[in-house]
């Protein structure tokens, strides 16, 4: 039985890592939240991306999305 990650799967682990935000004041969370929900979009574009192209986006836009906040402050 294979697992298939659906857009929506990302979409709630990102407003998950969001509303974790609210327990753990790090701002750290937060983007990788808003990663997750930009991945959900992306797979929602294009549903044919594999799992692994999906967690190297995710991890690079993380990525750019703390540094660009610590960038920014």
């Amino acid at each position: 039985m294979n697992f298939i990650f659906e857009p929506w799967h990302w979409f709630v682990l990102g407003i998950l890592l969001i509303l974790s935000e609210l327990i753990i004041p790090a701002f750290a969370a937060l983007w990788f939240g808003v990663a997750a929900v930009v991945v959900s979009i992306l797979l929602w574009l294009i549903p044919g991306m594999s799992f692994t192209v999906q967690i190297i986006c995710w991890i690079i836009l993380s990525i750019g999305c703390t540094l660009a906040w610590f960038k920014w402050i």
